[in-house]
Order: C-alpha cells, then sequence, then structure tokens
C-alpha cells in the first residue's frame, strides 16, 4: 500500500501521455469483398487527409462500416491509419472545421453501470486471529475515455459489507467503502456482425478509497478514512446492439487499512468480486 499513490501518478501519468502525432496529412484506406460490394468484385476507398493520427483514429473508429465490412458474406475492413509521407502536402481537415470528424484528443467510449457482489472484507486483530463478515455488494460506474479498444478509465463505487470480529460485539456491523479509481482498459472486439460485438474487458485501475458508516466501531482504523489501493479487472462485453450491451466482470481489488495491534484491527478486501453491468456507449 505504500507504492499506491505513485502507482496512481504513474497511471495517471501513462494516460495524460496518450496523444496523437500532429504531423500530417493522414488516412485510413478501406476495402470489402461479397455483399458489401454488389454487383462488382471488391469496392475500396481512401479516407482523409485529417489534421492528426487522433482526428484519423477517431474518425475510423465510428465508421459504421467496420461492421458491415464483417457481416456475414462479407469480407473486408478499415486498414490503420498511416500519414502520407510520400505525397506532395495537401490542405488537412482541422477538427474545427471538418462536420464529420469533430474528434476531441479523448472521448467516452463507453460507460459501464453494474452491481457487484462478493465475499465479506475480513478483520484480523492483535496475534492475527482473522473474521470475515458474510458478504460485500455495491453499486459501480466504470467509465472508458478514449478508443473503443482501450484508453483510460475511471471508475466510482459505493459497497456496503459486514464486519465480525470480538472486539466489535457479538453483532455484525455495517461498513461502507466508496472507492474512487483511475487505471487504463483494454477492450478490443474480437467477435461481431452488423449489430452485435464482443469483447474482452481487461483492466488495471489503482486509487483511494473512503470509509464511513461504523458507528460507535472501536479500533483506531475506524479513525483512518482515506485509504489507497489497485483493482484488476478481468471480463467480457456482449453487445446486442450498435450502444448497448452487457457486461460480467471479475473484480480482484486490494484494499488494506489499519493493523493488527492491540485495540485495534486490519481490515481487507475481499479477493475477488462480480460485476455485472449494463453498457452504454455514445452514439457512432
Amino acid at each position: 500500500m505504500r507504492h499506491a499513490a505513485a502507482w496512481l501518478i504513474a497511471v495517471g501519468t501513462l494516460i495524460a501521455l496518450e496523444g496523437a502525432a500532429l504531423a500530417g496529412p493522414w488516412y485510413y484506406e478501406w476495402s470489402c469483398s461479397g455483399a458489401c460490394a454488389p454487383g462488382q468484385l471488391a469496392i475500396s476507398g481512401r479516407e482523409g487527409p485529417f489534421a492528426s493520427r487522433a482526428d484519423c483514429e477517431y474518425a475510423r473508429d465510428h465508421d459504421s462500416r467496420e461492421n458491415d465490412f464483417v457481416a456475414p458474406g462479407s469480407l473486408g475492413g478499415l486498414d490503420f491509419c498511416a500519414e502520407d509521407t510520400t505525397a506532395v502536402p495537401a490542405p488537412v481537415m482541422s477538427s474545427a472545421s471538418s462536420s464529420s470528424t469533430p474528434a476531441p484528443k479523448a472521448h467516452r467510449s463507453e460507460l459501464e453501470l453494474g452491481v457487484a457482489f462478493g465475499p465479506g472484507w475480513s478483520a484480523t486483530s492483535e496475534g492475527g486471529a482473522v473474521t470475515r463478515g458474510s458478504m460485500t455488494v455495491g453499486l459501480e460506474a466504470d467509465t472508458h475515455y478514449g478508443r473503443d479498444a482501450g484508453g483510460g478509465s475511471v471508475q466510482l463505487g459505493l459497497y456496503r459489507t459486514q464486519l465480525e470480529a470480538p472486539m466489535l460485539g457479538t453483532e455484525a456491523r455495517s461498513f461502507y467503502i466508496l472507492p474512487i479509481s483511475i487505471g487504463l482498459a483494454l477492450t478490443p472486439k474480437i467477435a461481431g456482425g452488423a449489430s452485435w460485438s464482443l469483447h474482452p474487458d481487461l483492466g488495471a485501475s489503482v486509487g483511494g478509497f473512503f470509509q464511513f458508516g461504523c458507528s460507535g466501531c472501536a479500533g483506531a482504523v475506524f479513525s483512518e478514512t482515506l485509504t489507497f489501493g489497485y483493482t484488476l479487472k478481468a471480463g467480457v462485453d456482449l453487445y446486442f446492439a450498435r450502444d448497448t450491451g452487457v457486461s460480467l466482470d471479475v473484480l480482484m481489488p486490494r484494499w488494506q487499512v489499519g493493523n493488527p495491534s492491540a485495540g485495534n484491527l486490519m481490515l481487507e478486501s475481499p479477493s475477488w468480486m462480480l460485476r455485472l453491468s449494463l453498457i452504454n456507449r455514445p452514439d457512432l
């Protein structure tokens, strides 16, 4: 936990470094054969020029032909953005003047709103005795920024868990946690059709959590209102429409606060939780 603050700064720096080369002009090419090219052997074309790689990739990520070209009966796709270094520089479209590519440098690629549940938090007392509550449940919003295949992420949650320990009395006590984290997410498309797609959902985030709600609980740990930690995530996103879907993720939080000393407790998050979410992404 001592290095969590440094991790937080490092991840934030990585996200801030995500940018685009400003040299240009930039283009991307496309081609398709089959059902997408009726009466022709194949169709192809080139989109651009764009003022920067960011503008080009934004337009490519939001090109509706991406799904059409891999629909049943079609074979094709969109090439990666590339800088044209051989042609005489041509006037390029800026994000201010192009009506087809407004292209902010970073855009919200998806929003996940979910319910998470898993084992309860554990409490370790002096001498190493460990007790664990019955369950942890909560709500979490997970927002992704950047490219549709991946980028930065921000998580905000609210969790309730049950704490049990001899020094807390005979009854389980309610304990609330509000985590706020930033990190990286990887969600590339691995399969899909005209109106559906399947994506792995991998991520790592660091941040802090606020604890509250354990009124009258004994121990210095309950006065430590802010603590740092990290969370890993692995799951799958299934879009059953172009902008709507569901996500199932395994969360692996690593949160710890306090210490097992006389008159005190060390509280630790469960090693895993499941989160079921509804997904929405902006109009493409």
